[in-house]
């Protein structure tokens, strides 16, 4: 089996699988918001709304356009996904946080946050939509990389389990975990050829 699960998750169905390393990294927090707009989102200054969208001194990441790969003529409405992450406080405190706001309390953050770049996008909401992400990423703390129970945490579970997540290099984009992926692949593919030889 390709196990291509957070070391979170993990922990809660097979504790053991954790215990024999030793490696269960911290998470950051998030919050992610799906916001449905009339029209597309008017900017003064900056560049012209794409697909990837980063705000100038703000501490969000920004937001993507969700609907950049649809074929129209007329863009009547838009989406537009927004990230947060809540990294000015540690993990736990930063999810008590989250739980304590309320969802317009949310809005009406984002709102002041989208406002620099888009100072008339209120009139253009429909809908916000928010979700908190209590372990989004993996944390890559000083020492993270060096760390040898995250490499042990790679090795196959009794030649059984082979692990694939972006967990195992401590940044979460899709490049370590294709990486991960195609690891494991490679060693289930050894370990069954090594079978056969014997």
């Amino acid at each position: 089996m390709i196990c291509c699960l957070p070391r979170y998750i993990i922990q809660k169905l097979n504790p053991e699988l954790i215990t024999s390393t030793g490696y269960l990294p911290g998470y950051a927090p998030w919050i992610v918001a799906n916001i449905t707009l009339v029209g597309q989102p008017q900017t003064i200054a900056g560049a012209p709304l794409s697909w990837d969208n980063v705000m100038y001194n703000s501490n969000s990441l920004g937001y993507v356009n969700a609907c950049h790969q649809k074929i129209r003529v007329y863009n009547n409405k838009t989406v537009l996904t927004y990230y947060y992450p809540v990294s000015d406080l540690s993990p736990t405190e930063a999810r008590k946080m989250m739980h304590s706001k309320t969802h317009e309390e949310w809005c009406h953050d984002i709102l002041q946050d989208l406002q620099y770049a888009h100072p008339d996008i209120a009139k253009q909401i429909e809908d916000i939509q928010v979700w908190m992400w209590g372990h989004g990423m993996v944390r890559p703390v000083p020492g993270f990389y060096t760390d040898d129970q995250r490499r042990k945490a790679a090795t196959p579970h009794q030649e059984k389990i082979f692990f694939a997540h972006s967990d195992l290099s401590g940044i979460s984009i899709f490049e370590e975990a294709f990486s991960h992926g195609h690891r494991a692949a490679q060693e289930v593919l050894q370990y069954y050829s090594q079978r056969k030889t014997t």
